[in-house]
């Protein structure tokens, strides 16, 4: 594994689980090999003498699952922390902020849906009588035939009394577009990301000037904690 690799690995750990584990192997007290293990198969304990302890499942490979846990000793771990309350463990952004990211994933799949149905809001039909089981089932599959974006376009012939009653919606009414844009500078906030950096820049100056600056920021306030966390 690269240098550039094994940062990379550390970097994604402390983003996504808020923590980052390196055992460290060695031959008598010589260190030998580093070893980044996968954050969600270890649990952190304190023992009653003060020291912490880490309890690593191997399931990796299929049928390890019930293993019994393997205890490593905090002298053979790099332990490394995202923000944190205890001083144990780094609370785990995907956790904490599960409603910001949560909602951005609400977003995207109602933005599928809405372009799938082919632009089109949905509606209601309303019939003259009640209608028995198998009718509801036959209407229901009836339907099928005019959904979907391949099928924009078609005329649904509608009989015995049926009313078809469509609701006006737009991404622009709804709000979608914004709340899509919102979502993107929410996440970029967590993570301490110029919005500029992932594509985002419907508000940012393209500047050489400007972007030199916004480098700057996020040299000063996003990398400089973190390799300091690491270093």
């Amino acid at each position: 594994m690269t240098p550039s690799r094994f940062i990379q690995m550390i970097v994604a750990s402390l983003c996504l689980r808020g923590n980052a584990f390196v055992e460290k192997k060695k031959v008598g007290q010589r260190l030998v090999s580093l070893v980044p293990l996968l954050p969600q198969n270890i649990t952190v304990k304190r023992r009653d003498n003060g020291r912490l302890e880490y309890h690593y499942t191997n399931d990796t490979k299929p049928g390890y699952s019930s293993l019994k846990p393997r205890v490593i000793a905090d002298n053979d771990m790099m332990h490394i922390r995202g923000f944190g309350l205890d001083g144990i463990c780094g609370m785990m952004p995907l956790k904490t902020g599960r409603e910001v990211f949560g909602s951005a994933m609400s977003l995207e799949t109602t933005a599928a849906r809405y372009f799938q149905k082919g632009m089109l809001a949905s509606g209601f039909v309303t019939f003259d009588r009640l209608l028995s089981k198998e009718q509801r089932e036959t209407f229901n599959k009836e339907l099928e035939r005019f959904s979907g974006s391949e099928n924009t376009g078609k005329v649904m012939l509608l009989e015995a009394g049926m009313k078809f009653n469509g609701i006006t919606l737009d991404p622009q009414t709804s709000q979608m577009l914004e709340s899509r844009d919102h979502s993107v500078e929410e996440i970029c906030r967590w993570y301490r990301v110029q919005p500029f950096m992932v594509g985002h820049i419907t508000k940012q100056s393209s500047w050489a000037s400007s972007v030199e600056g916004m480098n700057l920021i996020f040299l000063t306030n996003t990398l400089r904690p973190l390799l300091v966390n690491i270093e």
